[in-house]
């Protein structure tokens, strides 16, 4: 029987979560932070200039009670359907942060409970263009684990962030608002793309208002995450607590900055879900059962 290769990663999503980025036995995370940036203990942060080689260490570590081996490898990074940061494979191009990061090994084995610290050298080409680079360092287990007709490969990733400095420009737009009823749920669907040259951070709300009273029936948090400079980014959102039928406006807004970085969007629907037409249809028929009783008794 052939065998699907499952991949699964873990790229420091959030700050939210431990120094290291643990997955499988395996964690990894930069060796000496910036304690005057506090991000700098779960990423790598770097403001360098064309032409700039910097040396820094990542720590990689052994979480597991069994000896591990595993591919050491820096990688670009790129955005996902959903808008997810996520860090490409080995074997993808390297063009960016990926190509620019260079490290000494390729492989790495360590015992039960072991840390190693390991030196790479960041090297900025003298024509890397202003605005954001982002990439990070992987280390991939080489023990692929078995399952009924999967093959699992465990990755787990820290990322590097690089601002070449200049004439930075932050550009968020959103085009394409549409919606439609999958399932008796409104999905929405619209396009974000960041026009400018540095990564753009998003903290996005989704407000429903009943159309026809203003008032508002709902308002969810939008996990949008990160998007990097020219890469279109189609997001769904899928309305969980969507009412059986009603006219309704959903009002996006998304913060990608200061007071001034702001970019709002509204739509309006009206629907009748399956659900609800069933139920009309049940109650319909239950009132012409009725009306047949009680024509008979007459």
């Amino acid at each position: 029987m052939k065998k699907i290769l499952l991949s699964i990663a873990i790229f420091l999503l959030t700050v939210n979560i431990t120094r290291a980025a643990d997955m499988g036995g395996l964690g990894i995370y930069p060796a000496n932070p910036d304690p005057d940036i506090p991000l700098s203990s779960s990423w790598f942060i770097y403001n360098l200039v064309p032409g700039e080689e910097k040396q820094d260490v990542v720590n990689i570590q052994n979480t597991s009670e069994e000896t591990l081996t595993a591919k050491v490898y820096p990688v670009d990074a790129t955005t996902t359907a959903d808008g997810a940061f996520a860090l490409l494979d080995e074997k993808e191009n390297k063009e960016d942060m990926g190509a620019w990061v260079k490290l000494p090994i390729s492989e790495i084995t360590l015992a039960p409970g072991e840390s190693r610290q390991v030196p790479f050298t960041v090297r900025i080409p003298a024509d890397a263009s202003t605005g954001s680079h982002l990439g990070g360092i992987v280390i991939q287990n080489l023990q692929v684990k078995e399952g009924k007709g999967v093959n699992i490969v465990t990755r787990v990733g820290v990322r590097i962030y690089e601002t070449v400095p200049g004439n930075l420009v932050r550009l968020l737009d959103l085009t394409d608002l549409s919606w439609k009823l999958v399932n008796d749920k409104v999905n929405l669907v619209f396009n974000l793309e960041n026009k400018g040259n540095v990564h753009l951070d998003l903290i996005g709300k989704i407000t429903y208002v009943n159309a026809l009273t203003g008032k508002t029936v709902n308002e969810v948090d939008a996990d949008l995450r990160t998007v990097l400079p020219g890469k279109p980014t189609k997001v769904p959102f899928v309305w969980q607590k969507t009412p059986l039928a009603g006219s309704y406006i959903a009002r996006i807004k998304i913060d990608y900055g200061n007071e001034m970085e702001v970019i709002e969007r509204e739509i309006r629907f009206a629907y009748v879900t399956k659900k609800a037409m069933i139920m009309a249809g049940a109650g319909l028929f239950v009132l012409v059962i009725l009306k047949a009783i009680l024509a008979r008794k007459k």
